[in-house]
């Protein structure tokens, strides 16, 4: 218990990536100071922990930087996070975070509290709740950053004029509160200063490690605060929506952007649409490689086939191709010379390569509910959707086969039958691997009942 509450105090789940050589900086500017070696750093650092683990009410904010190399992709995440602890050990302990998280140069706002074993959380501007013991909240959280000195070859201390620095060298294997299953370590260091009266005042920690295909560089900093910030719980829940899986929405937002990081990728999508009522069906695949390298490398190939169930001896199909390189971008319809051909800005491009790599991935402020299910070979995240984005869906199928949006309006009485969204999550390396949406309703025409189906699902392959 006396580890876990060490490991409350300095904890945090961020995954972000700071750089080495700029801690190496700000620990340089220290030792520029008047500084000698101390024995004993170990036990210096031990009183300090044990310092920390006796506080009940304390604030850190936490940096975090992440690297992860896979194939020809270079994925950036960074974040910073304040998180206050309060009443810890006591049955009305609280727990709050404020955290803005960068995927690339997408930002991500995230602000949670825990009071009696809920959780409120707010994504951009969607707020969401679900239900948690302390305890499970906690195992949630990354617990930086106490670091074990038996897990390095070398702890060394220097003494300065204004405090004293650790450093832990020659990690042998990661910290308990950061090891991945199934990884490979790589190599691991820290730091940490401490106050003479032995107040642990910033910790950091770098891992390296290997995850299947991708290999992922970590770095943690952490500042703790002698000035604790006060919680506050909502006073009204209403319009939080209750969700039953607490990272649904973190790793729905983190898979996204991703695919907007992306820099060498394939994708298949296809997609169905069925009005009943009329017979007419729409069905689509679009496959997708693009690769960045000194400029954006895009082949996009699409068909479109058009039935209908009174008319089965007519399909219409045809098919679509384009091409982007070196800023020159071509469209040709059916085999016929390009009926487009003409320079579109790298930035443009990627633009619209990004729309359709994540047209299957919804968006938090859509979300109903959560479920998952998992098996070996992918995590299966299933979001219910919201009546808004039904409504999106039913509007965006009128306005591709009709070009009439409001085709079915209120008075058709629409009733939803089947909606649910998925995500499949790679378990080894947590990126995405597939996405869909299925959406059936029924509503009446001309006192009838009929159906409308829209149906789509999409593959993903980093390389």
């Amino acid at each position: 218990m006396k580890h876990r509450i060490i490991a409350i105090i300095i904890v945090t789940i961020s995954i972000t990536i700071l750089s080495y050589v700029g801690f190496e900086f700000f620990f340089d500017e220290i030792k520029t100071l008047h500084s000698e070696p101390i024995e004993n750093a170990d036990i210096i650092y031990e009183a300090a922990a044990n310092a920390i683990a006796q506080s009940n009410h304390i604030t850190i904010t936490v940096s975090t930087e992440k690297k992860t190399t896979i194939h020809n992709n270079l994925f950036l995440e960074s974040s910073k996070k304040t998180v206050t602890y309060q009443n810890l050990g006591s049955n009305s302990q609280k727990m709050q975070t404020s955290e803005v998280f960068m995927n690339g140069t997408q930002e991500i706002s995230f602000f949670e509290t825990y009071s009696n074993n809920t959780v409120y959380q707010t994504v951009n501007e969607a707020n969401f709740r679900y239900n948690l013991t302390f305890e499970h909240y906690l195992d949630k959280q990354i617990p930086v950053i106490i670091l074990d000195p038996s897990l390095y070859t070398e702890v060394q201390g220097l003494k300065t004029s204004e405090n004293y620095l650790i450093k832990f060298e020659g990690g042998k294997q990661p910290e308990d509160w950061v090891a991945e299953t199934g990884s490979e370590f790589i190599t691991s260091h820290g730091s940490a200063v401490i106050d003479f009266n032995e107040n642990l005042q910033s910790s950091t920690y770098t891992l390296t490690y290997q995850q299947a295909d991708a290999q992922v560089c970590i770095t943690y900093h952490v500042e703790i605060h002698q000035k604790p910030h006060a919680i506050s719980v909502p006073e009204s829940t209403d319009d939080y929506i209750e969700i039953n899986h607490p990272d649904g929405i973190r790793i729905l937002e983190q898979a996204a952007n991703y695919l907007i990081q992306s820099e060498s990728i394939s994708s298949e999508y296809e997609d169905e649409i069925y009005f009943e009522a009329f017979g007419d069906r729409r069905i689509q695949n679009i496959k997708i490689q693009a690769f960045s390298g000194n400029n954006w490398n895009v082949n996009i190939e699409t068909t479109t086939k058009l039935t209908n169930d009174n008319k089965i001896d007519q399909v219409a199909e045809h098919h679509k191709k384009e091409v982007f390189t070196e800023n020159q971008y071509s469209a040709s319809m059916d085999g016929q010379s390009p009926e487009v051909n003409t320079q579109i800005d790298s930035d443009a491009m990627h633009n619209y390569l990004n729309n359709l790599l994540v047209s299957t991935v919804m968006l938090p402020q859509y979300v109903s509910d959560i479920k998952t299910d998992k098996n070996e070979s992918y995590i299966r995240f299933i979001y219910t959707g919201t009546d808004v984005f039904a409504t999106f869906l039913r509007q965006n199928a009128c306005d591709i086969l009709y070009q009439d949006a409001t085709l079915l309006d209120e008075s058709a009485q629409v009733t939803t039958k089947e909606f649910d969204c998925f995500l499949d999550i790679d378990p080894k390396t947590g990126f995405p691997i597939a996405s869909g949406i299925h959406y059936v309703e029924q509503y009446s025409t001309n006192g009838m009942p009929t159906q409308l189906l829209y149906s789509a699902k999409q593959t993903y392959t980093f390389s």
